[in-house]
């Protein structure tokens, strides 16, 4: 039969008895802070998004590490990396995030480098300008303006998208990022050229017939790679600390509309100069008036360049001043004399059309400088180099860059270099060039 056992006892209400043992001590969680790693400084997270084979033994790619070996941190490029004001390395700490955004091969953060310098006035005597080197039909192309206001190729956010989506485009096509580096040196079309003449055992860049500078080009890159990559096994000295921070130190801040850098700068407490060197593709007196209406400052100088924009109304973001339309006025011709176009003058007129009568009274921007009468020239300004040009020339039926620097006493090389253009750039009428 069943055996009826005795009731169990709750041990946790059952009164305590003498000659109990005293109850063990309840178990104490304790919390483990674990100190969080330090962000990976810019070096790190460069080496980390490597991804192409640095081909270190090709004949080609190892000439260009011994040059840099030998040429050390004072190197052409290299020693360029610490210019005084630190924008360049700002460029190339920006320029790296960009990619990384994109997961692309950190590779490509170093095609600024080998281009220009990382210098956003660099231009060559193909007319190619900008920290990535567009030529003008290729950075239009793109979405850059290339005119009277601005140089987009020099901006170092507009023109690194611009970049970045081309290269991602020519990857695309050719399935091979040397082969994509290529043709951004040397053109798509040359490039497609080449890999029809080559032979059907051809496997890669290096095994097809692309002109020198392009074969140079892209083991240099591979080459800047490899010595980032391990400065010490080639004994080069980089010019950049291990622990230097990954994050640039600009900001982007929107202006809302077209803004006179006089008074941007004034809102922000800053000078001119600060404004000019921050935004090197400003050719003007204030902002593209067709955008993008934003201005970049120094990352500590976000906050109070927003506060400062914020607090612009309409009227004080730019200068202006009545002026009366004298007979044979137009539009064109009072825009070209005070330093605006024409459709920032309709615009602040509020004008349907382009028509204007002798007598109205239109407001005009203070920025420009009233033309000398019977000259096309007005308002002496910065150059695409940041030189101080003598004036302006305004292009005429049957000119060319040959013609209006002989006209003008100086060197074709100079009038292309002032205003970005190359040799094969095609003029038009009423084009303003700035003669340096």
């Amino acid at each position: 039969m069943p055996v009826e056992l005795p009731p169990q006892t709750d041990e946790s209400t059952r009164p305590a008895q003498a000659g109990d043992k005293a109850p063990p001590k309840p178990a104490i969680e304790r919390e483990v802070v674990l100190a969080k790693p330090a962000p990976a400084g810019f070096l790190a997270q460069l080496r980390g998004s490597f991804r192409l084979d640095h081909l270190v033994e090709h004949p080609s790619v190892a000439r260009q590490i011994e040059a840099l070996a030998a040429q050390g941190a004072n190197g052409e490029h290299l020693a360029n990396l610490n210019d005084p004001a630190g924008a360049r390395l700002d460029y190339l700490r920006y320029v790296c995030a960009q990619v990384r955004a994109r997961d692309l091969p950190g590779e490509l953060c170093l095609v600024p480098i080998v281009e220009s310098g990382l210098d956003p006035h660099a231009f060559s005597p193909q007319g190619a300008g900008g920290l990535w080197q567009f030529v003008p039909g290729t950075a239009r192309q793109f979405g850059l303006k290339v005119d009277w206001w601005a140089d987009e190729r020099r901006d170092p956010v507009s023109a690194t998208t611009a970049a970045l989506d081309y290269l991602e485009q020519l990857h695309a096509r050719f399935g091979d990022w040397l082969l994509a580096l290529a043709a951004y040196n040397c053109g798509e079309g040359r490039l497609e050229r080449a890999l029809r003449r080559a032979s059907g055992e051809a496997t890669g860049f290096f095994e097809i017939d692309v002109p020198r500078e392009t074969r140079n080009h892209v083991a240099k890159l591979l080459a800047y790679a490899a010595v980032f990559a391990a400065p010490d096994d080639f004994g080069v000295e980089l010019p950049l600390g291990e622990d230097m921070s990954a994050e640039a130190d600009f900001a982007v801040v929107g202006t809302g509309s077209q803004i006179d850098l006089s008074l941007a700068a004034s809102a922000m407490g800053k000078s001119v100069e600060y404004l000019n060197q921050r935004n090197p593709a400003l050719k003007r007196w204030a902002t593209h008036p067709r955008g993008p209406h934003r201005l970049i400052v120094d990352g500590a100088d976000m906050e109070a360049a927003m506060d400062a924009f914020e607090g612009l109304g309409g009227e004080e973001r730019l200068q202006w001043q009545p002026v009366r339309v004298e007979a044979n006025d137009t539009l064109g011709h009072l825009a070209l004399r005070f330093g605006t176009d024409v459709a920032t003058l309709r615009q602040m007129n509020g004008l349907p059309s382009t028509l204007i009568r002798t007598g109205d009274e239109l407001l005009v921007p203070v920025g420009g400088i009233m033309r000398r009468p019977g000259a096309d020239i007005f308002a002496p300004r910065s150059s695409a180099t940041g030189a101080s040009s003598a004036f302006v020339y305004v292009v005429r039926a049957g000119d060319s860059i040959w013609r209006i620097a002989r006209r003008l006493g100086v060197t074709r090389k100079a009038l292309m270099h002032a205003n970005g253009i190359g040799p094969r750039d095609i003029l038009s009428i009423g084009q303003r060039l700035d003669v340096p």
